[in-house]
């Protein structure tokens, strides 16, 4: 044998060791990394499914508003419209008394001169 290869062989057997051990210290950390990526998948779908949870419950929320929101304006409609009418009967009784008054007054008064 060639005495450069001697050194060789004897330190292959410590080689073959380290590259076990390199190869099961790979296999762990990438059985690690599955487990880690397994663990962010599921961890994944369920703030996916929290997300499509809360954004139905906006969404319930936000109609549930816009119905507020409807009603108020309709009920808002109908207190003015109640004013306005209410405003309008004062102003025409205001307005039919005076007229009946100047009616009565001249009536009085046409028969006052005969």
């Amino acid at each position: 044998m060639i005495p450069e290869n001697e050194g060789l062989l004897t330190e292959l057997p410590g080689k073959v060791n380290d590259l076990q051990e390199d190869f099961q210290e790979t296999k762990d950390k990438l059985l690690e990394t599955q487990k880690l990526a397994e663990d962010l998948q599921k961890q994944n779908e369920k703030l996916l499914a929290d997300n499509v949870r809360q954004s139905q419950e906006l969404s319930e929320a936000l109609i549930s508003l816009q119905e507020v929101e409807k009603r108020k304006i309709d009920r808002n409609q109908k207190i003015r419209a109640t004013f306005y009418t209410g405003a309008i009967l004062l102003v025409g009784y205001f307005c039919s008394t005076r007229i009946l008054r100047l009616i009565l007054r001249r009536r009085s008064f046409d028969k006052s001169k005969d």
